[in-house]
């Protein structure tokens, strides 16, 4: 079966980090520049223990494809954040918010990180 981005989503949202992350490898072996699939593998492979500049490097590679993303710019903070670098985490999170001022998950995860920040 040919993995898509809606199955990936799925998978993702499921917590099925595995299956997400094999049907990302697949998409990109043909469409090696799709930004959904590039941020999907980020987030997946965050997920399963991947190297924090790794996972930050495919969903930026993401990003410069998609600028206008507000859920990519919010997932490189996640990630970020959870590696300790905490100022860039914040500088993520705060992108996110000004793509999508309601964005409540920004919100709340921005303040959760801003207190750690320096």
């Amino acid at each position: 079966m040919t993995a898509d981005i809606k199955s990936i989503a799925e998978h993702l949202r499921a917590l099925r980090y595995v299956e997400a992350a094999a049907g990302c490898r697949e998409v990109l072996k043909s469409r090696p520049q799709d930004a959904n699939a590039l941020h999907f593998l980020g987030l997946a492979d965050w997920h399963l223990g991947g190297d924090a500049q790794d996972c930050a490097g495919l969903v930026r590679k993401a990003i410069v494809r998609m600028p206008g993303h507000s859920a990519m710019h919010h997932n490189l903070a996640t990630i970020l954040g959870g590696a300790g670098r905490l100022e860039e985490a914040v500088k993520s999170y705060r992108k996110a918010i000004a793509l999508k001022p309601d964005y409540a998950e920004a919100y709340y995860n921005l303040s959760g990180i801003r207190k750690f920040a320096a």
